[in-house]
């Protein structure tokens, strides 16, 4: 757990001091200690937050026994000792993970990382080879960005740390705005800036004598049927075999993450998910830790989240974080500094203020992030399931041309996501729809130069359903570059890790595998996870808590628009018609509520251009 950070460049294009400056926003992420290694062009820098070995022996960048390999890590390897029980005959000169992986690599080269069970963003360079390579977790827990201009190279766990180098300018990247508008974030590898990227999730780069190989080395669609799980399916897909396995493999998930020295704590809200980490935490630990959740502005007596009752049946301390409408409108003001990347995702409020809480009570916060895709949480699962036949299918045009009569959201977003334009283009527009976005066919009114987005196909699978497409995208996509991304910079801002026990990779694997009726059974989704969380919390606990009915974004915005979006502003980056801006405003306040994301999502991207726009971008 730390920042990284580093370069490779043959032509003096970066130098030793520009260590310092990637270092210095790093240092929210770990601020133990900072080091760093420079020689004949290879500069790499670690802000240490260390919770398994703390000794100076364990400081990074890390050298290899044979002293041909440096490496430094963000995350941490949570079966070490298994991998170090491997090793026939070595003498380790520390406790530490990043020994052991950086040992494993010396060994067994890119091979290596399929051992490692854990999250983790590695650079990793070759002194005989002049090789650099860098390598991310299976789903993208921790993040890593690079700058590439074909000749010289860096990297860093932050944005900002790549744009402390004034060599690094800011040129915006004008399909990373399309792609923002329509999925309400930027998926990998492209950010909002020209020669900038994301690493993939699960995914290894190696640069050579500047040249690039990038490679997946773990894709969520190829497990599905894996020959590991193919002959234990028959087995695994009988329920009291399924819950069995999931219970042991959940329970395998937590004990690799449960730190031994360091505190530790539940985000624990109304999805029973989050009641089965804490459950499950309490039951088998007998220790007491804090539990956080959030009280929505406006939010009924009624609608007591279930994580109070939880915990008070648990007996573990419980506090909620209390949301105002003033804490928003200061929130929106802070976004740049507090996410590096547009996300039109509201979350990013609510795990702002967790985090910020949470620094008073741990060092590490358990969260159930992934159960939306791997058990069927989410509503566009089921859009996608209508949507691929019977009446509905054939009927679908003026049926969305009568629904579009309506102004109420749910009758819009119906009559929206019947309306999509082609079968390739099916996923991202029920993801976005769904979501309330720009779909496709809106970006080229919107744009004042339309950049299209290109398809993200289906998987050429024909046994997969519709509920498992599109469960796999969300996996493939929104996991590591929205939700993910906004656990990581909410918690790391606050110097705090993260835990998110259900996206161990072979509890996806096991999820992504089983038969759907075991993830959606009749009308109830995470129909597993609530059979477990029955066989230890009373279910008249649980069973019939609802989220928050109405969207708090939407609360605010009714209130509180603000002028974020007026002709001056949206006209001095030409980015967007503002004569169409205009006419969403005026719809949304004449009561076309459904309007109120599209109408985030352009604030949001505004806020954005206006802080970059002050740091010196450069729109072309």
């Amino acid at each position: 757990m730390s920042g990284i950070a580093g370069f490779l460049t043959h032509n003096q294009f970066f130098n030793e001091n520009d260590l310092d400056l990637m270092a210095a926003p790093l240092a929210k992420r770990g601020n133990q200690s900072c080091h760093h290694f420079f020689h004949e062009g290879i500069g790499m820098v670690h802000q240490r937050l260390s919770f398994v070995d703390k000794s100076t022996r364990a400081q990074q960048p890390m050298q290899s026994h044979n002293d041909r390999f440096v490496m430094v890590m963000d995350g941490q390897a949570y079966n070490y000792n298994e991998i170090a029980r491997g090793f026939l005959q070595e003498n380790f000169k520390t406790d530490s993970d990043v020994e052991i992986v950086l040992e494993n690599f010396v060994e067994k080269n890119i091979r290596s990382i399929y051992q490692i069970n854990g999250m983790f963003a590695v650079a990793l360079y070759d002194q005989i080879e002049e090789s650099l390579f860098l390598f991310r977790d299976r789903v993208g827990i921790k993040p890593l960005y690079y700058f590439w201009d074909e000749e010289n190279f860096a990297f860093a766990s932050e944005l900002d740390a790549l744009f402390q180098l004034p060599q690094i300018k800011r040129r915006l990247n004008k399909k990373a705005v399309a792609q923002f508008l329509h999925l309400g974030y930027i998926p990998a590898p492209n950010t909002l800036y020209q020669n900038i990227y994301k690493l993939e999730a699960g995914s290894w780069l190696r640069l050579h004598k500047g040249q690039i190989i990038t490679k997946k080395y773990w894709n969520v669609a190829e497990k599905i049927y894996d020959a590991q799980l193919r002959n234990r399916l028959p087995y695994l897909n009988i329920e009291s075999n399924a819950l069995q396995h999931f219970e042991k493999i959940l329970h395998e998930s937590l004990e690799h993450r449960l730190p031994a020295n360091n505190s530790y704590g539940v985000w624990l809200d109304h999805r029973p998910e989050s009641s089965l980490i804490a459950t499950l935490l309490a039951q088998e630990k007998g220790s007491q830790f804090p539990c956080l959740a959030i009280s929505y502005p406006k939010q009924k007596a009624t609608d007591q989240l279930m994580g109070s009752k939880i915990a008070q049946h648990l007996k573990l301390p419980y506090e909620e974080v209390s949301v105002a409408f003033d804490d928003i409108r200061t929130f929106v003001k802070e976004l740049p500094l507090k996410f590096q990347e547009p996300i039109a995702d509201f979350n990013q409020f609510t795990y702002a203020l967790l985090a910020q809480k949470s620094k008073d009570l741990a060092e590490i916060m358990f969260t159930a992030h992934g159960a939306d895709a791997l058990f069927y949480g989410n509503n566009a699962y089921r859009w996608a399931q209508k949507l691929d036949g019977g009446l509905l299918k054939t009927f679908r045009k003026p049926y969305a041309a009568l629904l579009k009569i309506n102004k109420a959201t749910n009758a819009r977003r119906a009559s929206a996501l019947l309306n999509y334009p082609h079968k390739d283009d099916m996923l991202s527009h029920i993801y976005s729809q769904h979501r309330l976005l720009f779909s496709k066919k809106e970006l080229p009114l919107l744009l004042a130069q339309h950049t299209p987005v290109a398809p993200y196909r289906l998987i050429e699978d024909t046994t997969l359903t519709r509920f498992e497409q599109q469960a796999l995208f969300d996996i493939s996509y929104d996991l590591a570059d929205n939700s993910l991304f906004l656990l990581d910079q909410a918690l790391m801002s606050q110097t705090i890790e993260a835990r998110t026990p259900l996206l161990d990779f072979r509890v996806i694997e096991f999820a992504i595998n089983l038969n759907y009726q075991l993830k959606y059974r009749g009308k109830q989704p995470k129909y597993l996870v609530k059979q477990l969380l029955a066989k230890r919390v009373p279910e008249k606990l649980w069973a019939k808590s609802k989220p928050v009915s109405a969207p708090w974004l939407l609360q605010w915005m009714q209130e509180d628009l603000g002028d974020y979006l007026n002709e001056k502003v949206v006209n001095e980056f030409g980015l967007v018609r503002f004569d169409v801006v205009k006419n969403l405003q005026e719809l949304f306040k004449k009561g076309h509520l459904y309007l109120y994301n599209r109408l985030w999502a352009l604030t949001v991207l505004h806020i954005f251009l206006a802080d970059a726009q002050s740091k010196g971008l450069e729109i072309e």
